[in-house]
């Protein structure tokens, strides 16, 4: 990473945290059981990811939830060879950021703004505009893995280690969720 890109991510970073202090929204811990609409997020660039997240967006519109995801591609263009439901799917690359890595599409901003009772951040590794749109999202209760930069940003920590993949996290996450009381 050059030192341009490297300052415009420290750049990025102190816009965020002021983000988070103006932040506010009605806030609740949910089980599964309870969520009538899901939000999630992905990394949609791993071969592979996209797949792993339609399954879980099956099951869940299966157990008759309202379920809108939304896939980042870390590169200059969405790929036009995948197939996916747009009811069910949005995505965005590096195209559709800032200059300090916002999203600055108006369908990111929308899905922020709606008020879902579970968000799922399945970020794996903390991308940045992942993060921007888990910390915009008004929803009522929401799920990341423990990190420090996820502190301020979800209400509810899954903890995981480095080996888990996808399709593992995903299962952690429901197993968690599932175990809340209601």
């Amino acid at each position: 990473m050059n030192l341009l890109t490297r300052f415009r991510y420290y750049l990025a970073e102190i816009s965020l945290k002021k983000l988070i202090a103006g932040a506010s929204r009605e806030k609740s811990i949910i089980n599964f059981a309870d969520a009538r609409s899901v939000a999630i997020i992905f990394d949609a660039t791993p071969d592979g990811n996209l797949d792993i997240v339609k399954r879980f967006v099956l099951q869940l519109k299966e157990k008759k939830k309202q379920v809108k995801a939304i896939g980042f591609f870390d590169q200059k263009f969405t790929p036009i060879n995948i197939s996916y439901s747009k009811a069910d799917f949005d995505f965005y690359n590096l195209k559709e950021l800032n200059p300090l890595f916002f999203p600055s599409s108006p369908y990111l901003k929308t899905f922020a703004e709606e008020n879902f009772d579970l968000f799922i951040d399945l970020n794996l590794f903390n991308k940045f505009p992942l993060r921007t749109i888990a910390l915009s999202s008004r929803a009522k209760c929401k799920v990341g893995i423990d990190s420090p930069e996820n502190r301020e940003i979800h209400d509810f920590f899954i903890s995981t280690s480095e080996k888990e993949n996808l399709q593992q996290y995903i299962l952690l996450v429901e197993k968690s969720m599932n175990m809340i009381n209601r």
